[in-house]
């Protein structure tokens, strides 16, 4: 009969051999890597709606920056575009749940390669940005968005950079909860979808500098 040592020297192998493979797999090489999600909710009848401005910048860097389109993760539940940029690792994600549900990708994401909070740029719609601006943001609240709710709660920290797309009120000061739910899911007119083409090609050049000088830099030229 095999003693207990040896069963416990047998599985504490078996664990390792497990956890190398899980490294080979998840690229978790001991190089860093940067994530940079844009929010979005899935599914066509939210297609070019003011709430998928996120979606729509990763959507251009894709076309400009990746070797191939995005593909979907189920283990992620997201979709994901890969490019190197100055010889990091860089994931391009689109959420593949509601907005609400956001966080639930970064997290597993985050935590299965091994990413920083810090090296998470996260790219979604303002109401409290006229329709065309974009701001970069270091850390801070949500704003009321629910997607970065989601993120702050699954990741349990606002340690996390953010391009901010606006997309307005018309006109308004407030909205009420209604108001806004309606209106973030409501579609651009055409002068407003002019104005957010410029800003998304504007949003890319911008990514791309946070990518190579980081947060403050950025924020310093595009703010």
């Amino acid at each position: 009969m095999r003693s207990s040592n040896s069963l416990r020297s047998n599985r504490d192998s078996l664990i390792l051999k497990l956890i190398k493979i899980v490294t080979l797999i998840g690229g978790e090489d001991g190089e860093d890597m940067k994530l940079i999600v844009g929010l979005g909710n899935v599914g066509k009848d939210y297609k070019d709606t003011r709430h998928n401005v996120g979606f729509d910048v990763v959507n251009k860097m894709a076309i400009l920056l990746c070797d191939n389109e995005f593909s979907e993760k189920n283990k992620f539940n997201c979709l994901t575009c890969d490019l190197t940029k100055n010889s990091e690792k860089v994931k391009l994600v689109k959420p593949a749940q509601y907005m609400n549900l956001s966080g639930l990708s970064v997290k597993k994401l985050a935590d299965y390669y091994d990413i920083d909070s810090k090296d998470i740029l996260v790219i979604h719609d303002d109401l409290d940005l006229t329709v065309g601006e974009m701001r970069f943001k270091q850390a801070g609240g949500t704003g009321g968005h629910h997607g970065l709710q989601s993120i702050h709660e699954n990741l349990g920290t606002d340690e996390y950079d953010r391009c901010r797309i606006g997309i307005g009120k018309q006109g308004k000061t407030v909205m009420s909860a209604d108001e806004g739910a309606k209106y973030v899911l409501g579609r651009f007119n055409q002068t407003e979808a002019d104005l957010i083409n410029e800003v998304i090609d504007k949003s890319v050049k911008g990514v791309k500098c946070w990518l190579e000088e980081g947060i403050e830099i950025c924020m310093n030229k595009y703010n």
